[in-house]
């Protein structure tokens, strides 16, 4: 069940969004001043989410943490009543996704304001930023931008590009030595790895990379309510559309519905 207490420690971790050390912190502090009493909507349904594991890591950026999902529940507004995107016509569908990226967007704006963070003005249009990397280019009749391998590069709200160069992505070139205690000590039996080092290194992954989860998190029912027949590389493929029931009985007014593609 989703309590405040859940919550607290969910908007402990934020972001979706990623920001450097100093914008990170800020946005934490803020958070916990004033994010945490925000109005919950009367039903919750977090969209469509769809993602591709990749090597992106946003120039400039040394630290990365995740967000849980129950974060969306201290959002003030409700995005679109979700459909089944597989019965619409191509026309509704796109303007079924407009509509939620919109409403994303202002929710997104919404969140800004209650956290007082200021976004950069008057940035330049891409094609003339002078922080783009000068290697990538737009293909006709697409807004992104494109290196030759065909990575694509965006530019986030705060003027930065992605990345995909090791290079500029690694500040720590030399990670610690899984083997060396945090106070230089080595790890000189098994005991001492089950006991000390391993549970440093967990934390170090749940600080740094992960974010920690609450400490009851709910369970969730997940349902397939739509299936279609599509290919992926020229490979047949069924693409499942679910939606995950998290059981959230310790307070039934409030419906949080998960919706997977």
């Amino acid at each position: 069940m989703i309590t405040q207490s859940d919550t607290d420690a969910a908007v402990r971790h934020p972001a979706l969004f990623i920001f450097d050390n100093d914008e990170r912190e800020k946005t934490q502090r803020a958070t916990e001043k004033h994010f945490l009493g925000a109005s919950p909507c009367a039903s919750v349904d977090l969209c469509e989410i769809s993602w591709k594991r990749g090597g992106v890591v946003p120039q400039n950026h040394t630290k990365v943490v995740a967000i849980l999902a129950f974060v969306f529940l201290l959002i003030p507004s409700c995005p679109t009543q979700a459909q089944n995107i597989f019965t619409m016509s191509p026309e509704d569908r796109a303007a079924y996704f407009a509509k939620i990226n919109e409403e994303s967007y202002q929710n997104w704006m919404k969140m800004i304001d209650l956290l007082h963070i200021s976004l950069p003005k008057n940035l330049p249009p891409p094609a003339q930023d002078p922080n783009r990397p000068k290697f990538i280019f737009q293909k006709q009749g697409s807004s992104n931008w494109y290196d030759s391998t065909g990575n694509t590069y965006t530019r986030s709200a705060w003027g930065t590009w992605n990345n995909y160069d090791e290079a500029q992505a690694n500040p720590y070139p030399n990670l610690p030595n899984p083997l060396i205690l945090n106070d230089g000590k080595p790890v000189r039996n098994a005991k001492i790895w089950w006991k000390v080092r391993r549970p440093q290194i967990v934390k170090d992954f749940n600080d740094e990379i992960y974010g920690w989860a609450p400490d009851h998190t709910p369970p969730v029912h997940w349902e397939v309510v739509g299936k279609r027949d599509t290919t992926v590389g020229n490979i047949p493929a069924v693409t499942s559309q679910l939606v995950g029931h998290v059981d959230n009985s310790i307070d039934p007014k409030i419906s949080v519905n998960i919706k997977f593609t």
